[in-house]
């Protein structure tokens, strides 16, 4: 009697990889010293919903101070923006009367 269904080499080649990867992966963990069912216990095991397991991340490692001091350079920055904003339509006003001058000759 002939087969129904014949399998590819590519469904071959998954089926083998389905249970041949987490072997792997298991053997190399062991040979690193890790234990390597560690990673995936959080999977099944409750979690504990207390902030003593978060990380404490200093402000200081990303440049971050006070927020008095940012909000002071924040102003600083605002003010040195429409400075220069200001400075752009003088500018842009002087050129318009070059441009008129210059086309009057």
């Amino acid at each position: 009697m002939k087969k129904k269904y014949k399998l590819t080499g590519f469904a071959r080649l998954v089926i083998f990889l389905i249970f041949f990867l987490p072997l792997v992966y298991l053997g190399v963990s062991i040979y690193h010293g890790e234990n390597p069912l560690e990673k995936f216990e959080h999977l099944w095991t409750p979690q504990n919903t207390q902030n003593e397991d978060k990380p404490y991340i200093s402000k200081d490692r990303f440049g971050i101070n006070d927020d008095e001091v940012l909000k002071d350079k924040l102003k600083n920055k605002d003010s040195e923006i429409e400075d220069l904003k200001n400075r752009i339509r003088s500018l842009e006003r002087e050129l318009n009367e070059v441009k008129e001058q210059s086309h009057d000759h």
